[in-house]
């Protein structure tokens, strides 16, 4: 597991050492379905590839097994991958803080929600109402992939820039005037208070302590 953490983390320096990233496009979610059923899941289904190796891949399709799903049971596994989202994000602020231990927190609860909002997709443990609420766009998007540990890296670098993109816009709109020099100690001070407060008001501490 710390090894997981330390590529995490890695990845983050990396994104904040290149400045602001481009803008997230708001991804629109591609994925229709001529279903009758509008609470059908959307599973993360196996779909051979070239090679014959079982690429997992995101498609919207009816399901008799997610009809089954109790509606509480359903929201709830889906608000497990808005909440990997959310703590993937909080990586990112923590990584712009330089605090290894608040990344390790969130990225570890991150991880382990993502894995348990993957298997619930695979299963078909998700309907398809609860999943448009609680995934936004830009994850759904990266819900493809050859295994649940790279599809949780894809969701996670994802919701890394997202939130460098946040921490760097802040610290720009802050500096406007300008009052320090991009890659000064005056701007990576300006940098981590906006990550800071970011963090904060993200709740981000109480990520680590939910279950």
């Amino acid at each position: 597991m710390e090894g997981i953490f330390n590529s995490g983390l890695g990845l983050a320096v990396f994104l904040l050492g290149m400045g602001a990233p481009q803008e997230p496009q708001q991804q629109v979610d591609e994925v229709q379905q001529e279903a009758p059923d509008p609470g059908s899941a959307a599973p993360l289904s196996t779909t051979p590839s070239p090679n014959g190796s079982f690429t997992p891949s995101l498609r919207a399709m009816p399901s008799t097994a997610s009809r089954d799903v109790p509606n509480d049971v359903s929201a709830r596994l889906a608000q497990s991958g808005r909440a990997a989202w959310d703590a993937f994000q909080c990586a990112g602020f923590a990584a712009a803080m330089h605090d290894k231990e608040a990344f390790d927190g969130v990225f570890a609860h991150g991880f382990s929600s993502a894995h348990r909002f993957l298997n619930a997709l695979q299963r078909d443990r998700v309907k398809r109402v609860h999943f448009e609420r609680e995934i936004p766009s830009p994850m759904r998007a990266s819900l493809e992939g050859p295994s649940p540990d790279f599809v949780a890296g894809r969701v996670y670098q994802t919701a890394l820039e997202s939130a460098v993109y946040a921490v760097e816009t802040g610290a720009a709109t802050l500096n406007r005037d300008p009052k320090f020099e991009p890659g000064s100690d005056g701007y990576r001070a300006l940098r981590n208070d906006v990550a800071s407060s970011l963090f904060e008001s993200s709740g981000c501490h109480d990520l680590p302590d939910q279950p």
